[in-house]
């Protein structure tokens, strides 16, 4: 399910989002102000397993563009994640979010049942689509170029 929030009818940024990636090095969301898309997602779950190419191929065409890209794991523990994003070859950094306070964040926005979830935020950090369930890629890159046409 994708859902598209106009500017003039998107929320507010997320509350700040500090973190430690699953390779130990700390992050924050609101650095980050410009475009970012948020990626909830937990190695277990059979469709977070068939996203992981369509979001590098995404990284790597939009990254030259501005758009950066963040995994968010509520569930694994550090060695699971670390894991996945190695057979994943994941090339964008996730934070390991065992204290939900990514998910917290986002509260309103990704029910944290929802994995996998996706949300693209524009360049003032507040919410342009989500998308609850596996990506369609050839959507995201719509809701992306929209965010970068803006």
């Amino acid at each position: 399910m994708t859902e598209r929030s106009p500017p003039a009818h998107r929320t507010s940024a997320p509350r700040p989002l500090p973190g430690t990636t699953s390779t130990g090095d700390e992050l924050h969301l609101t650095d980050w102000r410009g475009d970012v898309i948020a990626a909830f997602w937990y190695a277990a779950r059979p469709p977070c397993r068939a996203e992981p190419p369509d979001l590098r191929d995404i990284h790597t065409d939009y990254a030259p563009l501005g758009v950066r890209m963040l995994g968010i794991n509520p569930r694994d523990d550090v060695g699971t994640a670390q894991a996945f994003e190695r057979t994943f070859e994941v090339p964008y950094p996730s934070l390991h979010d065992r204290d939900a306070r990514g998910v917290a964040a986002f509260e309103g926005v990704v029910p944290l049942q929802a994995m996998p979830s996706t949300v693209v935020l524009d360049r003032r950090g507040r919410l342009t689509a989500r998308v609850l369930g596996q990506i369609d890629p050839t959507i995201v890159r719509g809701l992306i170029g929209d965010v970068l046409a803006e």
